[in-house]
């Protein structure tokens, strides 16, 4: 993927908040309360949805606002991606 690239998102309704990279993966929280995972398709030069995590997979019941990196992940990930929302809660990705 080259730096200069513009690159969509869909999927998200609302705005997309914030975004965290690790493992070759993107995570993308937003305002529909959200956390989707991306990986780059190299071959489409897209990026495609791997995942949503919603509420009912144990998410947030308010918007997303950060990530942040906290400890070791097994192995899947260079460190553990935490999202936070209004509500202080604080899911983990691993």
């Amino acid at each position: 993927m080259a730096n200069s690239a513009n690159h969509q998102l869909p999927g998200h309704r609302g705005q997309i908040l914030c975004m965290y990279a690790a493992g070759g993966l993107l995570f993308s929280g937003g305002q529909d309360r959200s956390v989707r995972v991306w990986n780059f398709n190299a071959a489409a030069g897209i990026f495609m949805s791997q995942s949503i995590i919603t509420k009912a997979e144990g998410g947030h019941e308010a918007a997303v606002h950060a990530f942040q990196s906290y400890g070791r992940c097994g192995g899947l990930f260079p460190a553990l991606p935490l999202s936070c929302s209004s509500f202080s809660r604080c899911p983990h990705y691993c």
